[in-house]
């Protein structure tokens, strides 16, 4: 899968949060996911953009 994901060009900040997730959130499948799940998801890619700005 992230092969895949790089493969496509995929933005490293959302394979990031994919791997430290275990989910892959999308606009149309997010309305189904407890806003705990996208809470982890969005401070996952926060966690990303703080540790590249700092590299």
């Amino acid at each position: 899968m992230l092969e895949v994901l790089h493969r496509a060009g995929i933005d490293p900040a959302l394979i990031y949060a994919f791997k430290k997730t275990g989910r892959l959130i999308t606009a149309d499948n997010a309305k189904h996911l407890p806003s705990e799940a996208i809470d982890e998801w969005n401070a996952a890619i926060a966690e990303y953009n703080t540790a590249n700005l700092h590299a």
